[in-house]
């Protein structure tokens, strides 16, 4: 849910950024002409965001990856559990010397640090993973937006989201949401594996 916000956010900005940089243009232009009235459409965001097969197949793959990472970082853990209760064991029933419980504890906090490593570069590592997805998918929508406008011409695109003030109430004839996501899955080719 917290990425799907993020996401939805970046649109959010992206699409409000991309329609502002049309319209200085256009009201530059319409300037001289006051009578003209703007055209001005809307798109929502968080449609785009659940129909847009491009961010299916990445989303897919992103949870397979992070799952991945969870599974093994899950596995290390049982393992270091199982060695702490051995060793909680072997002093319990007093089966090893001072010495070598000393050894065996220093052993073991080495292998909860490298735990702990493998669990903050996999954090780093998908974070990464998740940005890197978030910009293509940015990308891909922005370009095809100020492609999409340069035939529509419309002076300024907003955008809508679920807990987004961006726009308040409008009316469903400036919605141009299906058009946008049919666009972009239209162009869409999936990557090969």
């Amino acid at each position: 849910m917290i990425k799907k916000f993020t996401i939805v956010a970046f649109f959010a900005a992206l699409l409000i950024t991309v329609s502002c940089n049309e319209t200085t243009t256009a009201n530059q232009s319409q300037a001289t002409t006051p009578s003209v009235q703007p055209k001005i459409v809307y798109v929502n965001t968080d449609s785009i965001v659940k129909a847009y097969k491009m961010y299916q197949d990445l989303n897919k793959e992103f949870v397979v990856k992070a799952e991945k990472s969870q599974k093994g970082l899950e596995k290390k853990g049982t393992a270091f559990q199982t060695k702490l209760k051995s060793f909680e064991n072997k002093i319990k029933n007093g089966l090893v010397t001072r010495e070598e419980a000393m050894k065996m504890e220093q052993q073991l906090q080495a292998e909860q640090q490298e735990i702990m490593q493998f669990r903050d570069q996999e954090v780093a590592k998908l974070g990464e993973e998740e940005q890197v997805m978030i910009n293509k998918i940015r990308f891909n929508v922005s370009e095809f937006i100020e492609k999409y406008n340069k035939e529509a011409k419309y002076d300024l695109i907003l955008s809508t989201a679920t807990g987004s003030n961006t726009v308040m109430a409008s009316n469903p004839g400036f919605d141009i949401t299906n058009d946008i996501i049919t666009g972009l899955n239209a162009e869409y080719t999936p990557a090969k594996k």
